[in-house]
């Protein structure tokens, strides 16, 4: 799992909540009505209330697939290969369509991307 986006929402889920355990049932519905009710009530009961301007972004990986979650709670399933979060994900992924590797695609999102920078983590996942 990995977030972007407004850090206090971020944090609470990365590293002060227990997501629920899965149930077996389909995986889709289950993030859907499982995992996003007990994150948005983990968000609540830490008393966040997001600003007109504050947003938030989760790529959670779960069985060999990965789903998108918006600042909203919607969830996508995504199924690209190649994943990206954050407001620089746009400008990297699209470096890395024309070539570049992920350092170099890394590179090009901080220098066209205000908001990108500081600690950045490229994880490769096998299966």
């Amino acid at each position: 799992m990995a977030g972007a986006g407004n850090s206090r929402c971020c944090d609470v889920i990365l590293y002060g909540w227990e997501p629920p355990k899965y149930d077996g049932s389909e995986l889709y519905i289950f993030m859907v009505s499982k995992f996003i009710t007990a994150m948005r009530k983990q968000h609540e009961d830490t008393g966040i209330t997001l600003k007109e301007d504050e947003d938030f972004v989760f790529l959670v990986g779960f069985k060999d697939r990965v789903f998108h979650i918006a600042g909203n709670y919607a969830v996508l399933e995504t199924d690209t290969g190649l994943y990206g979060i954050g407001t620089g994900a746009g400008y990297a992924l699209g470096a890395i369509a024309h070539g570049a590797t992920l350092q170099e695609a890394m590179k090009i999102a901080k220098k066209f991307d205000i908001n990108t920078g500081g600690k950045i983590q490229i994880v490769e996942r096998g299966k």
